[in-house]
C-alpha cells in the first residue's frame, strides 16, 4: 500500500554538477576517496534522486533534507515519516541568523537555499560573498546536519551580479558549469576543483562553443561523469553524449543508435530510448552491444540500482489523463505502475525508498513535495 505524505517546500530549480577522485591538482580531500566503479553512498553524487533537473533536495542516512518556506532547512525523517524544520530552539520564528535552520538572503554574504547536497556526513550548498568593489565571489560551503555549523570551503568563480551554475560533489571534488559569451557565440564549460582546495583556481575539463549550447543532463557513476549538451551538429540531432573519465581526465563521445537525449546509468551500462525502435535499450559500454530492454513510450528515466523508472507524465499530462510512473525491474523486467490523478511538475525519483514529486506554486515560489513509499 502506498503511503503519501504531502509537504510544503521552497525550491528554486538550478542545475547542478559534481565531483570525483583525481583532484590531486588541488589540495586533496582528507577522506580516503574510493576508486570503485560501484555506487558509494557517502562519496558519490546521487543523480538517481533528481536526474535531468536538479533541485535543493538531497538524501542523507536519516532522511531527505530540503528547504521549506523558501529558506528553512527541513528534514523529512524516513523513520518517523514526517517533516521537521532543523531547529531545536524553543519558540523560534526561524527568520534570522540566530536560527540554525535559517538560510535567508544577505546582500554581502549569503548561503543559497537553491543548492543542497549530502556528502560524507555533511550538507553542502552554494555560498557567496560580495567585496568592496561589488564583485561576488562564489564558493561551496559545508553545513552540519543540525544546521549549527556553517563554513566556507573551496572557491568556484567570481561574477558581477548574481550567477547561476550547476553544482555537484562527487568523490572529493566539486564540479560546476559556466557560460561565456562572445558576440553571437556562446561557450559552455565544465570545471572541477578539490573540495578542500581553498582558493585554488578550478580546472577546466570541457568546453564547447556554439550558437546556443547548454548542458542538458549530467550524471555520475563510479569513476565517470556522463553528460549531454546540445550542439550545432545536425547529424546528432543536436545532442551529444560524452564520458569524462575521472581517473585519466579524458573526455570521449559516446555514439548511440537513435539516441533521444534522455538516459540513465547503472555501472557500465547506459539505458536510453531508441527513437526508431520505440523502445528502451541497454547499451554495454565495454562490450559495445545493444540489448532490447522494455517496449513502451518515451519519458524521463532514472535508476535506483534495482529498477528503471519511467516518468511518462510529459506524454499524458493533458486532457485530464492519469499520470503514471512505471518501474521496470532491471533483472526480471517485472513492472510496477504508480498512477496519479493530480498534475505534477516533475518526478524527483528519490532513492531506493521513496518516489518524490513536486508541485510548484509560481505565485509563492513554494513547492508541495509528495513522498510516496516504493513497494
Amino acid at each position: 500500500m502506498k503511503k503519501i505524505i504531502s509537504l510544503i517546500a521552497a525550491i528554486f530549480c538550478i542545475f547542478a554538477v559534481a565531483a570525483i577522485s583525481g583532484c590531486s591538482d588541488n589540495a586533496p580531500d582528507p577522506v580516503e576517496v574510493s576508486v570503485s566503479d560501484e555506487y558509494i553512498f557517502e562519496q558519490d553524487c546521487p543523480t538517481f534522486i533528481t536526474n535531468n533537473t536538479y533541485v535543493a533536495l538531497t538524501k542523507a542516512p536519516n532522511g531527505y533534507y530540503y528547504f521549506s518556506d523558501t529558506n528553512k532547512l527541513t528534514l523529512f525523517d524516513t523513520n518517523l515519516k514526517k517533516s521537521t524544520i532543523v531547529c531545536d530552539k524553543a519558540d523560534c520564528a526561524h527568520n534570522d541568523d540566530s536560527c540554525p535552520a535559517y538560510f535567508g538572503f544577505n546582500m554581502s554574504k549569503h548561503y543559497s537555499s537553491m543548492h543542497l547536497q549530502y556528502y560524507n556526513g555533511s550538507l553542502y550548498t552554494f555560498y557567496s560573498e560580495t567585496d568592496k568593489d561589488n564583485v561576488i565571489n562564489h564558493y561551496i560551503a559545508r553545513v552540519s546536519l543540525d544546521g549549527r555549523e556553517k563554513e566556507k570551503k573551496c572557491f568556484l568563480f567570481k561574477s558581477i551580479g548574481e550567477a547561476d551554475c550547476n553544482i555537484f560533489i562527487h568523490r572529493g571534488c566539486v564540479y560546476f558549469d559556466r557560460m561565456e559569451y562572445s558576440g553571437d557565440m556562446q561557450a559552455v564549460k565544465l570545471y572541477k576543483t578539490g573540495l578542500e582546495a581553498g582558493n585554488s583556481k578550478p580546472q577546466e575539463i570541457f568546453s564547447y562553443t556554439g550558437r546556443d549550447p547548454y548542458f542538458k543532463d549530467l550524471q555520475f557513476f563510479g569513476n565517470h561523469l556522463y553528460f549531454t549538451y546540445n550542439s550545432d551538429d545536425a547529424a546528432t540531432n543536436g545532442v551529444i553524449l560524452n564520458d569524462y573519465d575521472i581517473r585519466s581526465g579524458s573526455v570521449s563521445e559516446i555514439k548511440l543508435n537513435n539516441f533521444s537525449g534522455l538516459f540513465a546509468v547503472s555501472g557500465r551500462e547506459i539505458y536510453y530510448y531508441d527513437n526508431t525502435a520505440r523502445e528502451f535499450v541497454k547499451y554495454d559500454l565495454d562490450l559495445k552491444t545493444y540489448t532490447s530492454f522494455y517496449k513502451g513510450e518515451n519519458g524521463r528515466i532514472s535508476i535506483d540500482g534495482e529498477k528503471l523508472y519511467i516518468d511518462s507524465s510529459t506524454d499524458t499530462q493533458q486532457n485530464g489523463l492519469t499520470h503514471k510512473v512505471l518501474a521496470v525491474d532491471l533483472k526480471t523486467k517485472e513492472t510496477t505502475e504508480y498512477s496519479f490523478n493530480k498534475e505534477y511538475s516533475i518526478c524527483r525519483f528519490g532513492g531506493s525508498d521513496y518516489l518524490i514529486f513536486e508541485y510548484p506554486d509560481p505565485s509563492t515560489r513554494k513547492t508541495e513535495f509528495e513522498f510516496i513509499e516504493k513497494q
